[in-house]
């Protein structure tokens, strides 16, 4: 058995984006692959050219859908990630995706931000979500670049938010203030039918059920 047919035995979820085209959902859903982390939105007024066709294939074919938020600390204006928050549960919602909302937290684009910039924007997308959806979005992040950014691992608020953690190679330890993984990014190279690209994969650490909007 190949190295990528062993991959791809063990990806339950994938991250879709522009980056991997347009994909084949019926073929990725024969594979084994019981959901799909879709890019919905980035900063402000920027919608994934591809999100709605992803978003629209994997419910088709009935897998899990979620969809995410790639987090821009700054994006031209002081602080904006409440809106951010807010435009990108509306698609979020229009997309009718069932895992709970979630947020991509890396330093890519956001370099040169200060640990307070991080931890406003961080605290501003959290608070937002809770209020419209009464429950705080996942997190997506790296243990490296969480600690790098500075001072996040102090956000006690966010003890109680799921966590989607980048591990690659390595035992997937939840930086503070996180309790635990709910989802495990394992591997950015997987080879699964229906993608072209190499994809990045993830499995559940928890009940799929508590991923769920409920």
């Amino acid at each position: 058995m190949t190295q990528p047919e062993r991959l791809s035995q063990l990806v339950e979820i994938v991250d879709l984006s522009a980056n991997n085209g347009i994909v084949r959902a019926e073929a990725i859903a024969s594979s084994g692959v019981i959901g799909a982390m879709v890019k919905l939105t980035e900063g402000v007024n920027y919608e994934d050219p591809l999100a709605a066709g992803h978003c629209a294939g994997v419910r088709t074919v009935g897998m899990l859908l979620g969809g995410y938020h790639y987090l821009r600390v700054r994006h031209d204006r002081d602080q904006d990630a409440t809106l951010q928050a807010q435009q990108y549960l509306n698609v979020w919602r229009r997309e009718q995706c069932r895992v709970w909302p979630s947020f991509d937290v890396e330093l890519a684009f956001n370099q040169g931000c200060t640990a307070a910039e991080w931890a406003c924007a961080v605290l501003d997308f959290t608070r937002e979500v809770r209020r419209q959806i009464g429950a705080p979005p996942m997190t997506y992040t790296d243990r490296g670049e969480w600690i790098a950014a500075g001072g996040l691992e102090a956000l006690t608020e966010l003890s109680d938010c799921p966590l989607w953690l980048a591990a690659i190679g390595a035992p997937p330890v939840p930086p503070r203030p996180f309790q635990k993984v709910s989802l495990h990014q394992f591997t950015w190279t997987a080879q699964i039918p229906g993608i072209d690209t190499d994809v990045d994969g993830s499995r559940a650490l928890v009940p799929i059920a508590d991923l769920l909007v409920r």
